[in-house]
């Protein structure tokens, strides 16, 4: 199968239109479905055909089930800085609601950015606004995460960058350089704390008790595998001198897979780094390459896809892959429990 794109200049964003492991496979070129966007961030499919993509600067678009862009945004919001990740809720169907990140201007500090719920109507404009978490995370207009999704546990994760500041990563009580995982029934109880969060004890009133995982520099695609492990990609350095004196200690992004509770090092390490209590990438692009992974999925023949710069030999924008350590044969989690063992350090090529 073909997986459908988003093209903006040289940046290909990747949505697949999946259908069983077991019939089909990633082949082909990617397909144009629209021109003309302004640096489109995130790509949902909707049940009846249509495409919405968020463009960064603050406008989310549709593009029908015909593949013509509606001239018209669904929602657009002049006062903020950018959109980026956009998700449906489990119950779509019934509910209508979609999740979109929303980062307005650095002197809203410290909740430039939040997480807004709106209603999808019928002819797919975004109704009835609701900030359903605007708890602390900062923005520098820059290295923001961004990205929002729905885990298997029905749980929204949400990645928020470093904005740049090396002090915040490792901070528990800060919300950026974090994943964190908020509840979303789809009422009124979005945006609060699960109870079973790794520093969420009872009665715990700090701000730790929303994060999922800690030491992330500026992590950008969260998705899950068949056996409901989640996995995401960071950007690793570009010249912060506060990562130290060693030589090369640039470019260095990531793939890593990501557990409750876990530290991902950042800024004490970078790349293939190592530190008690800390955990390395399962792959690591090396100090002399450059990725910049963005979004992150997983195709139908059971590889973790992420569009890229070009990278290792590969062609401009082609999508970084890696084998998926389960039977591309099988859209359930394997009954034997070694098929999901973790691979500590996998072979990226070009897919």
């Amino acid at each position: 199968m073909k997986l459908r794109a988003v093209l903006l200049g040289c940046l290909v964003l990747l949505a697949g239109s999946f259908v069983s492991r077991a019939e089909a496979a990633v082949v082909g070129d990617p397909t144009v479905v629209a021109g003309g966007l302004q640096v489109p961030w995130e790509v949902v499919l909707l049940p009846d055909g249509r495409t919405l993509v968020t463009e960064r600067p603050g406008r989310v678009r549709v593009i029908e089930a015909d593949g013509d862009l509606r001239p018209a945004p669904a929602h657009s919001d002049a006062a903020a800085v950018k959109f980026l990740g956009m998700a449906l809720h489990p119950n779509f169907a019934s509910n209508r609601f979609v999740y979109l990140y929303v980062t307005y201007a650095q002197s809203q500090n410290p909740n430039a950015s939040r997480v807004i719920r709106f209603v999808l109507d019928e002819s797919a404009n975004f109704t009835s606004p609701e900030t359903v978490f605007q708890a602390g995370i900062k923005s520098d207009g820059n290295h923001d995460g961004g990205r929002i999704a729905f885990g298997p546990d029905g749980k929204l994760y949400v990645t928020t960058g470093d904005v740049h500041d090396p002090a915040l990563p490792q901070d528990l009580d800060s919300l950026n350089g974090k994943i964190l995982r908020l509840e979303a029934p789809g009422g009124p109880g979005d945006g609060a704390a699960p109870a079973d969060n790794p520093f969420n004890a009872a009665g715990e009133l700090r701000l730790r008790r929303f994060v999922w995982s800690y030491g992330h520099r500026h992590p950008q695609g969260i998705d899950w595998d068949v056996c409901g492990r989640m996995w995401e990609t960071e950007h690793g350095p570009s010249g912060e001198a506060y990562t130290g004196s060693i030589p090369n200690r640039g470019s260095r992004d990531e793939i890593n897979r990501i557990d409750k509770g876990a530290n991902y090092g950042w800024p004490l390490i970078v790349g293939d780094e190592t530190r008690q209590g800390m955990r390395s990438p399962v792959i690591s692009s090396g100090d002399s390459t450059t990725w910049a992974p963005g979004g992150l999925t997983f195709g139908p023949d059971g590889r973790l896809y992420a569009p890229s710069w070009p990278a290792r030999g590969c062609s401009t924008s082609a999508p970084l892959a890696i084998p998926s350590p389960t039977a591309a044969s099988s859209s359930a989690a394997p009954a034997d429990p070694d098929a999901c063992a973790m691979p500590r350090r996998a072979a990226a090529f070009c897919g």
